[in-house]
């Protein structure tokens, strides 16, 4: 097992936190988009 470097690590995180962020908006959306169509109906 080879030890990363910090920065690499911290490059790691940065990604893992973009998608969480993007996973989080895209349900936030999907969400959004049920509830108006449950209030269209």
């Amino acid at each position: 097992m080879k030890i990363m470097a910090s920065s690499e690590i911290e490059s790691q995180l940065y990604l893992g936190q973009q998608r969480i962020l993007s996973f989080n908006y895209l349900s936030l959306k999907a969400k959004q988009n049920s509830d108006c169509l449950k209030r269209q109906l």
